[in-house]
């Protein structure tokens, strides 16, 4: 007898195995709906505006340098040359504040969504011009100033929906598409008149009206730089090179303050650095607004592939436990149940995660979990009230599994402290096997020898 209770114990640990087979294909699933979803948001953000980020604005100064050469011939006779260079300086806010509002719109395809933005900012500050843009010439040199221009850098040209002017001093000047440094990826600029010999302040400001999806961020351009934000997403993200010093977030929306110094970010060296680079060694057009922009990220706050993913992690706990309280059964009460009975316990626990994931695309994660918790949980105590011969025992049953589901559902919305939680509820779990089983003389399991006197 001793004999077939280990080879059951070793069957049931297969059947155990078994499992992981469609618990592995219920993962596959989760990983191709959220390869769907992932598709889907980048569709829609192609179709409207992708993630934006603001760089500028920059003042470029393009100018000619002549520089008189004197040299000497083979003959000893001193010669003449003009040597023409072409170069620009680069000239960053002194000053720049952004405040802006930003509502968002949830887009559907299918039963998928993307989150879209529209950002309505006011950029302003102010440019400290120096005489002749700092740069002096000398004795055989000779400057031409090339028209300056000032740019604005953009991840996506397409979610720009008004037509900018920027007030630059006492004018006022019309953006046109495109910009010169590739580093700073798309954006606009605008041919502007300086006063390059005198210097002098320049303040500035324009209005910015952006679509974008997921992310908005920005450059702390200027030598100091604020930001403000306001909307009412209650669920921000922040994230990028540098936090907010300031943050409110309710059920009403979030508002964020960010201040940055040069020389916390060292950002003008950096860029200067990559605008006189002749190939920008990157990914992307937009590798140093990627790296060093600071800003937040519009997401739902709830990713349901993700729950769902780790939800299944917990799948092989499940159905050992299950298992582990029918040997308990089988112990205490010899009631004999069968391997193909082990089977189609554990086959219904591995539907519940597929029921799980089904659900949550249509409904909230929460009313989901429920609902697949509840029906495996009917099923199961509906089976195994006349499996055991006995409705209080598939009540008993129902009361576990309905226990060990609560547990998990504890552990995923709690991911902080999900450790903590598991390890004691399989503590907790193994406690209550011992008391039970305290008493229990395992040598005389299934020995139908009556003892001799």
């Amino acid at each position: 007898m001793q004999k077939l209770l280990f080879s059951k114990s070793l069957l049931i640990t297969a059947l155990m195995l078994l499992l992981l087979i469609p618990l592995s294909f219920v993962r596959s699933a989760i990983s191709e709906r959220a390869e769907r979803r992932d598709a889907v948001q980048i569709e829609i953000a192609g179709k409207t505006s992708a993630r934006q980020t603001i760089a500028g604005p920059l003042i470029t100064l393009p100018y000619k340098l002549f520089k008189t050469v004197r040299e000497k011939d083979k003959d000893g006779h001193e010669q003449t040359r003009i040597e023409e260079t072409l170069k620009t300086a680069y000239l960053f806010p002194k000053k720049l504040d952004i405040k802006g509002s930003v509502q968002t719109e949830t887009r559907k395809r299918g039963i998928f969504e993307a989150l879209v933005y529209l950002g309505d900012l006011d950029l302003s500050g102010e440019f400290e011009l120096p005489a002749h843009a700092g740069i002096d010439a000398g004795p055989d040199e000779r400057i031409e100033w090339l028209a300056p221009s000032v740019l604005v850098g953009l991840s996506d040209n397409r979610g720009i929906v008004n037509a900018p002017e920027i007030q630059l001093g006492g004018a006022r000047y019309a953006f046109e598409p495109g910009q010169t440094l590739r580093s700073l990826g798309n954006g606009i600029h605008a041919v502007i008149q300086l006063p390059i010999e005198a210097g002098g302040k320049l303040p500035f400001s324009f209005k910015l009206k952006l679509r974008g999806s997921r992310w908005l961020g920005w450059l702390p351009m200027g030598e100091d730089t604020k930001v403000a934000l306001n909307s009412p997403w209650p669920h921000p993200s922040f994230g990028g090179h540098m936090l907010p010093s300031h943050r409110e977030i309710s059920d009403a929306g979030f508002n964020a303050q960010w201040q940055a110094s040069h020389l916390a970010t060292n950002l003008p060296q950096r860029l200067l650095q990559s605008f006189t680079q002749d190939k920008v060694d990157c990914k992307s057009n937009n590798c140093q607004i990627d790296e060093l922009a600071s800003g937040v990220s519009f997401a739902h706050p709830v990713d349901i592939y993700q729950q769902a993913e780790r939800s299944v992690k917990y799948g092989f706990l499940f159905v050992m436990l299950t298992f582990a309280a029918f040997g308990l059964f089988e112990i205490l009460k010899k009631l004999p149940i069968h391997p193909v009975q082990y089977g189609l316990v554990g086959i219904a626990l591995a539907l519940f995660f597929l029921l799980l994931l089904a659900l949550s695309e249509h409904l909230s994660f929460g009313f989901s979990y429920l609902a697949a918790a509840g029906g495996c949980v009917g099923l199961i105590g509906f089976y195994l009230g006349n499996v055991l011969r006995s409705t209080l025992r598939g009540l008993i049953f129902c009361a576990w599994l309905a226990l060990l589901y609560a547990a998990l559902y504890g552990l995923l919305v709690s991911e902080d402290n999900a450790l903590l939680m598991g390890a004691l509820l399989l503590f907790s779990l193994l406690a209550c096997a011992m008391m039970i089983t305290r008493k229990v003389d395992w040598y005389q399991l299934g020995n139908t020898t009556p003892p001799v006197n």
